[in-house]
């Protein structure tokens, strides 16, 4: 990316927990706009009768799922030379609400882009669930005859999801289990599914936490 652009982009790592983590996609979006406009963050809008800020989430999670590491992209009206992401992040924490927490704030020249690699999460159990879990994961993995499927809402087709490619990385920790996903032409694991793979309820959200996101 060349400088000498006009406007710039920041990329925000945030937290969220607690009651907040219960906010929908769009309502997380309009919190994190609110904060910025009330910290007088110079936002860059989009042109015609209905501007509305250059802002985005690129990868949401799931509605009750704890996380380390969203990632939330807004173009600035201003050259990234004049900004300083430091007083800009605590700006920020200042004007959000409890259990939103900006972490780590980065400015770039013009327009800039980012893809998904891979997405670590952890499931919270004891170190013995933890255990038994990843051996019966391996297990599946390994199986020549287990299928693992996801069905299609829309048209009820059936899709073999392909664990060996889709999971990067199992690895124990004494507050659960953390599961490395990849994002790839095979597509990825959501956050229920993976509570399914370790055999809970796809809807026991709160025992999962999005830890990493690994970003091409």
């Amino acid at each position: 990316m060349q400088g000498g652009e006009d406007f710039s982009t920041l990329f925000m790592v945030y937290q969220i927990s607690e009651g907040t983590a219960f906010l929908s996609h769009q309502e997380v979006m309009r919190v994190l706009i609110r904060a910025c406009i009330r910290a007088k963050l110079p936002l860059r809008f989009s042109q015609g009768f209905n501007p509305h800020p250059r802002f985005s989430l690129p990868l949401p999670k799931n509605v009750g799922v704890d996380s380390l590491c969203e990632l939330c992209a807004a173009q600035l009206d201003r050259p990234n030379t004049q900004i300083d992401p430091e007083q800009l992040k605590a700006e920020l924490n200042k004007q959000l609400p409890q259990g939103i927490f900006v972490s780590a704030a980065q400015v770039f020249s013009g327009k800039k882009g980012c893809q998904v690699g891979d997405v670590t999460y952890l499931i919270r159990c004891t170190r013995e669930e933890a255990e038994a879990i990843k051996s019966d994961i391996t297990e599946k993995i390994e199986s020549r005859d287990f299928q693992f499927t996801r069905k299609k809402h829309k048209t009820g087709k059936i899709k073999v999801l392909p664990l060996a490619q889709l999971i990067e990385k199992l690895e124990l920790e004494d507050n659960g289990l953390k599961l490395k996903v990849n994002f790839s032409s095979s597509g990825t694991l959501k956050a229920g599914e993976i509570l399914r793979l370790a055999g809970f309820e796809e809807t026991d959200l709160s025992r999962i936490l999005r830890t990493n996101i690994g970003w091409a």
